[in-house]
């Protein structure tokens, strides 16, 4: 009986995990708003996914491949907007490309935490990021 428990346990989720993206509509596919620029740029290559948190902490991360949903469930613990398109490329101070594989963009802001071009770039190359910082031109 355990053997039989424990294969259906196996089973169901290669079973669940088979269903190809055939069945899905278009219309799923496309980002949050009707983006459809960002969501034919993330379609071609670029970005598979970007949390939008200028609103919280002056950037804007793209991430260039997804680890089943992680990226998203953070975005959003991080009170950020999620959406299958790129970052917005008004306001941009410069762009940080992280080791990672994760661009990050700076914006100038009013919050409190708000970056010029020297801090955004220091916060990019600092230990934990290790990133490239390239300014906005």
């Amino acid at each position: 009986m355990k053997s039989i428990v424990f294969a259906l346990v196996l089973a169901i989720p290669a079973v669940a995990c088979s269903k190809s993206n055939k069945d899905v509509p278009a219309s799923a596919t496309t980002t949050t708003g009707g983006d459809t620029k960002a969501a034919t740029g993330a379609a071609a290559g670029g970005s598979k996914g970007s949390c939008n948190k200028v609103s919280v902490t002056s950037k804007c991360d793209e991430y260039a491949s997804l680890t089943m949903g992680f990226e998203e469930g953070m975005c959003k613990d991080l009170n950020g907007t999620w959406s299958t398109g790129a970052c917005p490329t008004a306001g941009r101070l410069g762009t940080c490309k992280k080791k990672s594989g994760t661009t990050t963009y700076y914006y100038e802001t009013k919050l409190a935490l708000n970056y010029d071009a020297k801090s955004a770039k220091e916060d990019c190359e600092d230990a934990i990021s290790e990133g490239t910082w390239t300014a906005a031109k």
